[in-house]
């Protein structure tokens, strides 16, 4: 888009004052093309600004626009801003301030619920830019036959609360505690 006019601000949070000043047209907020997939444990909503710049003196809001109150993290005036939290994210949420001064305004979701699933919007109003990050929360983990190693699984085989299956994909439901190689999870199968 076209700049419209040149936006300034202070950095009064370090020791010494800085002042930004740019077009709001020349920057984006850039989330990832698909879908993020969690299983257990945290996860990280992807979120930058390109080019990078130090955001930590610029509101960041996460929201979901299907809660009410719609908002998951805020970030302002150089500390996170909880008050209009939405009560299920209450301890769970947080940003990294030392990726932010180089634009990263990624979000942290700590101990992911089935209920976290949804569209988060994240915004930096001062910029009037917008990304949404779309998180799936998976019951069940989809192992191609190629990948190695490949979790050993017989043939419509049910123990407990685990069930399998070869075909087109090997199927784990969870929930066995999910092990991490090489950025792949796999689920431990009880032999």
């Amino acid at each position: 888009s076209t700049p419209t006019g040149l936006l300034c601000f202070v950095n009064s949070l370090v020791s010494q004052q800085e002042l930004y000043c740019f077009f709001p047209g020349q920057y984006q907020l850039i989330g990832p093309p698909q879908p993020i997939v969690a299983i257990l444990g945290d996860v990280i909503l992807p979120c930058h600004l390109r080019p990078a710049m130090d955001a930590v003196a610029m509101t960041v809001e996460w929201a979901r626009p299907d809660l009410e109150p719609r908002f998951v993290h805020v970030w302002r005036d150089g500390v996170d801003l909880l008050s209009h939290q939405n009560p299920s994210y209450k301890g769970r949420t947080s940003l990294f301030i030392n990726k932010m001064k180089h634009g990263d305004v990624s979000l942290t979701l700590s101990n992911v619920k089935l209920s976290d699933e949804g569209r988060y919007r994240c915004y930096i109003p001062s910029l009037d830019r917008e990304t949404t990050v779309s998180l799936v929360i998976g019951n069940t983990l989809h192992c191609l036959p190629h990948f190695h190693p490949v979790p050993s699984c017989p043939s419509e085989v049910v123990r407990g609360s685990v069930s399998c299956s070869r075909s087109p994909y090997q199927t784990a439901a969870l929930p066995p505690e999910p092990c991490h190689l090489m950025g792949l999870v796999f689920v431990q199968i009880p032999g």
